[in-house]
Order: structure tokens, then C-alpha cells, then sequence
């Protein structure tokens, strides 16, 4: 200071620093989430980090004051990201629930000589209720991606084919193969036996069925001559 002068002392002050902290847990089960990595984000740059504990919680400390994006990634599940606002001396609370990574159930239609059976309806079920409906495409396969990590039921249905089911657990970011091999819906066989000159009927005319020369089926026509040979592929 000088006689008769004025001295100037000017400031620049920092606001003490803020932190921001929370749990992250599974969206389904609401179970906290281990060792998630948390990035915080000031204007795209990162200005902090950290992991959660066994119990799913976090915290960042020495934060500037101001508005932030924090992002919140873990193996087998969707990374997250909610924005937050940090006061000078304050701790800003911002939990996650986080979804699992969807999967996928795919698979091939087959007929019982590896032939592919296109257009085949394909269900996709869970607790019984229908989660997709989809089609073969021109070789068989089919795909229903999108699927929460759980267990369903895959049916399947195609015209003049026996349909079948199979259940089918589901992975987070897998794939889980459900083929099919579908038998031919039964048919059977039928007629009249009669006598070739006066058209009566012949009852109790044994019926052989053969295929590639084996036996597969017998019966007797009726008193009126009809016979059914059911159940056959």
C-alpha cells in the first residue's frame, strides 16, 4: 500500500467441488449390479470414474459445479445414460436399472428327409403367452432376436406336417438353436372290396399295406365291403 494510493487485490474463487453417486441394480430383478463401470462426462470429456461395490453403489467426488452425463456399462447388460446437475457442496444422487442385453432364438424347419419346409408359423412363447410369431424363410430358417434373457416355449406349425414344440432357454448377447424335424401329418387309406361280375360286396377280404415291401398295415373289409386303413404317413 503507498500513500495516497489505492492497492488493488483481486479474486478468483472456486466453489468447493460436488460429487455425484447412486446404485445401479437389474431392471427385472432389482438386484444390485457389481463392479459396473460409471463414466462421468463434462462436455464430452471425461472428468470422472468409478465402479460399484457389491452392494451396486457408487460415488464420484471432486466435481466441478455444473451439468454432467453420467453412463453406467456392464458385461450382459444395455449401457445407460442420465444426465445430472452438481452443486457446489452437494452430492447428486443418480441411480441406474439396467436392462439385459437381449437374445436371440433361432433355428432351421426340417422335413424327416432334411428337406427344408418354408412358410412354417414359428411361436415364441413365455408364461404361455405369445412373445413373436414369425415365418420360415424359402431354406427353413427362421430368427426372433429381441428376446429378454428367461426361458420360453418355441412352437411350430406347418400345413400337412404334425407340429411340434420345444422349450428354449435364453442368454444374454447369445443365440439359442431350436431345430425341428416335422413328421407328415397321418393320412389313411380306404375302399370298397366287391365282386368284379355282380358289383356285392366281399366281406372279411384280408387288406395287406406294404411299403419298399415290408408290411406295415392289415385289415378286413366289412360286412359291406368297406375297409380303413388308418394312422399312415
Amino acid at each position: 500500500v503507498i500513500a495516497a494510493m489505492t492497492a488493488t487485490a483481486d479474486f478468483a474463487l472456486e466453489p468447493n467441488p460436488g460429487s455425484i453417486g447412486g446404485q445401479v441394480t437389474d431392471a427385472l430383478t432389482s438386484s444390485p449390479i457389481e463392479d459396473a463401470q460409471i463414466e462421468v462426462y463434462f462436455d464430452s470429456i471425461l472428468a470422472g470414474f468409478a465402479n460399484t461395490d457389491s452392494s451396486g453403489n457408487y460415488n464420484v467426488p471432486g466435481l466441478a459445479p455444473g451439468d454432467y452425463i453420467v453412463v453406467a456399462n456392464s458385461a450382459n447388460y444395455e449401457s445407460q445414460a442420465i444426465g445430472a446437475l452438481v452443486g457446489s457442496n452437494a452430492a447428486t444422487n443418480v441411480d441406474f436399472s439396467l436392462t439385459e442385453t437381449p437374445g436371440t432364438i433361432a433355428g432351421s424347419v426340417l422335413d424327416t428327409s432334411s428337406n427344408p419346409i418354408p412358410g412354417a408359423a414359428i411361436a415364441i412363447l413365455q408364461d404361455k403367452v405369445i412373445i413373436q410369431i414369425l415365418l420360415t424363410d424359402p431354406y427353413g430358417n427362421y430368427e426372433a432376436p429381441g428376446l429378454t434373457p428367461g426361458d420360453y416355449f418355441v412352437a411350430v406349425r406347418a400345413n400337412n406336417y404334425q407340429s411340434a414344440g420345444s422349450p428354449a432357454s435364453v442368454s444374454s448377447g447369445s443365440t439359442t438353436l431350436v431345430n425341428f424335424s416335422l413328421a407328415s401329418t397321418p393320412g389313411s387309406l380306404y375302399g370298397t372290396i366287391s365282386d368284379m361280375i355282380t358289383t356285392n360286396p366281399i366281406s372279411g377280404a384280408r387288406i395287406l399295406l406294404f411299403s419298399n415291401s415290408q408290411l406295415i398295415a392289415f385289415t378286413l373289409s366289412s360286412g359291406s365291403g368297406d375297409y380303413e386303413v388308418p394312422d399312415l404317413a
